[in-house]
């Protein structure tokens, strides 16, 4: 990679992230203080802004109080994890399905990144055209220059057209702000900062959510090929049919009667639990996105879960009880999650973290040249694949002659590996 590229991507992910995000947050800020609130969660209660997000979150919902403002919007701009972060179900309100049974939460001002802040002001604040202009156009930049950039970098002749508009709209929002304009624009690379802003600016919590539709739609495919298979009478079963017949090897058949499915419900924020002959058997709430499970042992699983880009972290359960027994913080995003050794892989940026589960101790972090995706460990290897390149490559690490390998080719495109439990 260039390094006057990635110096680019930098210095435009440093403007959104430590001028536009903060401006965002000011200009809410303002808008709120104008209405005589002195919080940001003061403003969420107000009605009309309770009423605006509840229907950004929730489709064909006729609300008891201000109906008339009811909207039936097309598409859900605010996903599960931003509503859940801002508003709790009030158990007081039996029987109604509207914003009336949701409070605010306490949030802060700065738990809000972009993508929300921007959401908020260009639907419940009272913005000038301008502003709102400049507001729609950093937001859009931000998406199309980094949000969906997955090399990193930018070269010469985008960034040339990009910086003066760029700037032009930070300066319409705060004037003042041309000297750390300068600055961030001479700054030299820092690349321990700018995995970090990338993380950031990824929109990995968007990135789950359509993951979401996508398994909606696979599942309404299941729903209709249902019937002609026979002893097939749910979604879940048929998965559970997929999976011991197609999915697992042979030794898995054997045990399968013996185990039980846990899969993560990333979009309802629990962990299911089945068994094998498909029906539910309990489920278990999280608290943030559950994105990946491996089984610890015959009792416990290890799962990641995401709940703010700063508050990533790795839980065990006991599937028995029914409960947590403990939680494990992790510097970054995790991309997957196995077992090796008796000891927790978690895939982080651009790493494998090696954590033991029992006291939450990081032994060792292997250095990869990718951001890996669906982990699995057999034997003294660790196999993975490229998050961001979809191709039919599967890599893996050897304990053997501590190494990276690329030398397996399948037939389709690697997505998830399988494991067993």
């Amino acid at each position: 990679m260039d390094i006057e590229d990635r110096r680019r991507y930098f210095i435009v992910g440093s403007v959104i992230l430590e001028i536009v995000q903060p401006l965002f947050r000011a200009r809410l800020e303002k808008d709120y203080s104008n209405k005589g609130l002195g919080s940001f969660q003061a403003f969420l209660c107000t009605l009309p802004v309770l009423h605006i997000l509840f229907h950004l979150r929730h489709r064909n919902a006729y609300c008891c109080k201000d109906n008339m403002n009811c909207r039936n919007n097309s598409k859900l701009p605010l996903i599960y994890c931003q509503w859940d972060m801002l508003y709790t179900e009030n158990p007081g309100q039996p029987g109604h399905n509207c914003h009336c049974k949701f409070i605010a939460n306490p949030v802060q001002l700065n738990d809000l990144d972009i993508t929300l802040a921007s959401l908020i002001l260009l639907n419940c604040c009272n913005l000038g055209t301008s502003e709102e202009n400049a507001v729609r156009k950093l937001r859009r930049y931000k998406n199309d220059y980094l949000s969906h950039n997955t090399e990193g970098k930018i070269n010469e002749t985008e960034y040339k057209s990009l910086w003066t508009d760029l700037t032009n709209f930070v300066l319409h929002l705060d004037p003042n702000k041309q000297d750390d304009l300068i600055r961030i624009e001479k700054r030299p690379l820092d690349e321990g900062l700018c995995n970090r802003y990338s993380i950031d600016l990824l929109n990995i919590h968007k990135k789950l959510n359509e993951m979401g539709t996508q398994i909606q739609g696979i599942s309404s495919g299941m729903q209709m090929i249902g019937p002609h298979i026979q002893g097939i009478t749910s979604d879940i079963q048929e998965l559970l049919s997929y999976h011991r017949n197609a999915a697992t090897c042979q030794n898995c058949k054997k045990n399968v009667d013996r185990a039980r499915l846990v899969m993560c419900m990333y979009d309802q924020s629990r962990l299911l639990i089945c068994n094998t002959d498909g029906s539910e058997e309990a489920a278990i709430r999280v608290n943030g996105l559950p994105c990946s499970i491996t089984a610890v042992n015959n009792f416990t699983v290890a799962v990641t879960v995401v709940q703010t880009f700063i508050n990533q972290r790795i839980e065990i359960y006991d599937i028995y009880n029914k409960h947590k027994l403990k939680s494990i913080p992790v510097p970054g995003l995790c991309y997957g999650i196995t077992m090796i050794n008796n000891q927790i892989v978690v895939g982080m940026q651009r790493g494998l973290l090696m954590v033991d589960y029992l006291t939450g101790e990081r032994l060792q972090n292997i250095e990869i040249h990718c951001i890996p995706s669906g982990i699995h460990a057999s034997g003294d290897k660790i196999f993975f694949s490229n998050y961001f390149q979809n191709t039919n490559n599967l890599h893996w690490y050897s304990f053997t002659d501590d190494n990276i390998h690329i030398s397996i080719t399948i037939l389709s495109v690697v997505n998830e590996n399988t494991t067993r439990w």
